[in-house]
Parts: structure tokens; sequence; C-alpha cells
């Protein structure tokens, strides 16, 4: 991570000069601290004057000079704070006034370089706390990830809407990994003061296809609230956890008061989604929400969406080769494309059905693993489907099933309207409402333009479609 924004000891003394010389000015910008951290995390609350933080930075560094050279904090103190004439500084302070400007500039140099330190500490400090709170990385960068972060962070970094930013998309696409690496991106400059991660996840699918629970109480409104006062304000928070409506006026107040960066993963399995979204939009500005979801947001106002697409082949057998060599697995690590394209044609760009496929080489051959899937048989192929699409399939009444069912019809590329409603043997109307639903829960793609849409399916529902939902009708 970026640590004290690679300015060289010249420039620092220069700025840390001037910035001495208007500790009483607030009528210019000029000596104003803004681009470091220490500046960022000073600016919080009530206390957004700049000339007032960077004061305080000084007043910081000033003490810690202080106890290590006590007569250069006094000169520094006299010549800037309490605006001393030179002659009356020389005389306090036993030197000759002709030295004084030597002395002066030495002492600025020793601030200056604590300044730098303290910068650095803050950027060891933030780092410390992105590596508590958020899932741990990748054990190597993620996969075709570079094209999607640019256009994201810039949406983060600008200081106007949009607050909320919703990453979708089914289960196993990626979102929570694309979360964490936006995330983790951004920490690198000063823009946020902090960051904090809430997770509603209840249950996680491992590499060798079994389903592990999470125990985590439902995320409630309140609940959330409490998580973010936690990591962000755990002292100020202290005895107010227990009164709602203090605990969020407290929240409210921080994130207002200076730009956090919030992620809440796996918004669709908060309790009273239709209470959370307004309180999220009380808590934004400047302050931004990223959001990830199995289900489209297209419901609620002011929301940013952006779905995460599959991994192309390209990079798809990347992230098979990738892991293959990580798990100690040469046949897959170096194996033809030839060899790897059925996985891709099996399951698609799915992260974490690219990632189990690998996984199960480790006991059975490609072939079988291949197979099993595409049959849909065996414990792994079973949790797979149910992890990422039980959730949704049950949220469909019959008319979203027959058109989803009607689905592995449609091309690969995609189809209009009027061709879905032929296969399915719905009016237009009818599938167009399904295809609305199927499209919020993240079952169905759509391409096109303004003037004519295609709908279509990824290439891991065209498989669960062919074989497992028969076993859930």
């Amino acid at each position: 991570m970026q640590e004290n924004l690679e300015v060289n000891e010249d420039l620092i003394d220069r700025r840390v000069h001037l910035a001495l010389r208007h500790w009483h000015d607030r009528t210019r910008p000029e000596g104003m601290l803004v681009d470091l951290l220490l500046f960022k995390t000073a600016a919080t609350g009530e206390q957004n004057d700049p000339r007032l933080c960077t004061n305080q930075i000084l007043r910081q560094a000033l003490f810690r000079l202080a106890a290590e050279q006590a007569t250069e904090a006094a000169l520094l103190e006299a010549r800037f704070i309490e605006k001393t004439p030179v002659d009356h500084v020389a005389l306090d302070l036993k030197f000759a006034e002709s030295t004084i400007y030597s002395k002066q500039n030495q002492a600025i140099k020793h601030l200056a370089a604590i300044i730098l330190q303290m910068e650095n500490e803050a950027w060891r400090e933030r780092r410390r706390r992105i590596n508590d709170r958020v899932p741990a990385p990748a054990a190597v960068e993620p996969v075709g990830h570079d094209a999607q972060l640019d256009p994201l962070l810039s949406l983060l970094r600008q200081p106007t809407p949009p607050w909320l930013l919703s990453i979708e998309g089914i289960g196993g696409i990626g979102k929570t990994t694309l979360a964490a690496a936006l995330l983790r991106r951004v920490a690198q400059t000063p823009h946020f003061v902090d960051f904090a991660w809430v997770s509603a996840k209840p249950a996680i699918l491992d590499l060798g296809g079994a389903i592990r629970p999470i125990e985590r109480p439902t995320l409630t409104a309140p609940a959330m609230v409490a998580e973010l006062l936690t990591q962000l304000a755990p002292e100020e928070s202290r005895g107010l956890l227990a009164f709602p409506d203090r605990a969020l006026s407290l929240l409210r107040s921080r994130l207002r008061g200076a730009p956090h960066l919030i992620v809440i993963d796996n918004l669709e399995t908060v309790a009273d989604l239709e209470a959370l979204a307004p309180t999220l939009l009380t808590l934004a500005n400047p302050t931004k929400f990223v959001l990830t979801s199995r289900q489209r947001l297209v419901d609620e106002s002011g929301v940013y969406l952006y779905p995460v697409p599959e991994l192309s082949e390209r990079d798809a057998l990347t992230l098979v080769r990738q892991e293959g060599a990580l798990r100690n697995l040469p046949e897959v690590a170096n194996a033809d494309a030839a060899d790897l394209r059925p996985i891709f044609a099996t399951v698609g760009g799915n992260p974490l059905a690219l990632l189990l496929v690998v996984g199960l080489t480790h006991v059975h051959s490609l072939t079988v693993v291949l197979r099993n899937l595409r049959e849909a048989r065996g414990l792994p192929a079973e949790n797979l489907y149910t992890y990422v699409y039980r959730q949704a399939w049950d949220a469909l009444d019959e008319r979203h099933r027959q058109v989803l069912l009607a689905m592995p019809l449609v091309a690969t590329r995609g189809e209009p309207l009027e061709f879905v409603a032929a296969v399915c043997e719905l009016p237009l109307a009818a599938t167009a409402d399904a295809l609305y639903r199927l499209y919020q829960l993240n079952l169905v793609t759509v391409n096109g333009d303004l003037h004519a849409r295609r709908y279509a399916i990824h290439s891991l529902t065209r498989t669960f479609l062919q074989e497992q939902v028969a076993q859930w009708l």
C-alpha cells in the first residue's frame, strides 16, 4: 500500500515551512496539508476547517519534536505561533541573532521528518484496519478484474453521485472478490477517511463442493448501524448501541462529516431491505456505499447498478491454470487450451465453478468432473447448483419458471422478446413480466441497444437447467 504520497524531503520541508508561516491565516489555502492522509483523518465530524486541521497536524508534530529537541520546538512555537520577533527569540533562547534562521531551518527539517513519520504511521494503521475488516485477499491477483476496476474507481473517487453502487450477479460470479479488490485499491489513496465492511453472507461453498453455513445473525438496519459503529467509532459508540436512534445519529454525523467507503456484502440476505435502502441514503454523501447482491436493485432509485460479467474464455483458462499451479496440479497448470476448453463450455466464466472443477480434479479425472456437473451427479455438483441457484429458484412462481426452463433453447448470443415468448408459449406481456423478474434475480442477462434487447443465460445456468432443475420440480 502506498505510503507518504511519495513526498520527497525537500518538498515536505518547503510545505511545512509554508504551513507554519500561515498558521494564523484562514483566508488563503497556502500551506494547507490537504493531500496528506493525516489531514483526511483530522478532518472528520465537526472538525473540518482546513486551517485548523493543518494546524492540528503541526501541533502534534511539535509535541513530538519537543520530546526530542525541546529548544527547536520552542523556537518554532515562538516564531510562527506566538509571532515573536527574531531578536526576542534569540534573547529568550540564548542564540546569536545571526544564527536564528539557520536554527529555524534545521528545526523545520526535523519537524517535516516527524510529519513524514506520522504520515507513514497513518498509512500502516490504515493497512492494518483494512486487513482486519476486509476478507482475506486471494493468494494472487484476481483474474479479469483490471478492466472492471478502473471505471468503478473513477465513480467512487468523484465527490458527486452515485453514492450507492451495487455490484450484482449470480452466486460465485465474483462480487465479493471484486468489492474487496475495489476497496483495497481505493484505500491506496487518501480520498476516503476510513473504511468498513459488513457481511450478511449466510454460507460459503468450499472448493471440495461442501456448503458451510456461517453462524451470523440476520443483518437488520439496526444491526448494520451497530456493526459500522463498532468498526468506525468504537470509543464514541460505547454505551450507545443499545439505543438505535442515538446510534444512528452518531453514525450519520460521522459518515456525513467526512467521506468513508462502506461495503455491505451479500445484501440479498438482509431481512428488511426496504427499510435498509432509505437508511443508507441518509448516511451517504460524502460517504459512498458499495453493495454486493444476487438481486439487481432495479426498483431502488439512486443506485448505480454494475452487473459483474462472466470471465472471458481466455481469463477463465488463465484462472484454471493459475489455480492448478497453486494447488500442485501440474496436469491442470500445464494443460493445452484444447484440454481445458470443455471446462468453459460446461460452467462458463463463473469463477467459483471454475475453481470447484479444479479442486475436484485432485480426486477425479476432468472428464468425470465435467460429466457429473452436466448430469447433476454427486454431492459437489448438487451443492454447487444449490449454492448458486436455490434461493433464486425458490423465489420464482410457476410462470417465471416456465420462461426460465425455456431459456436453454435461446442462442448464447441472446434472442429478442418475441422469440422467447414463442418458445415458452406465453403472451408477450406475460413473457416480458417474467423476464423482468428473472433479470432481477440475475438468472437472465440482457444485451443489445436502446431499441432492441436480447435475452440470454450464463453457460452455468444452461447446464443447471438441463439436468439439476428437474430434481427440484
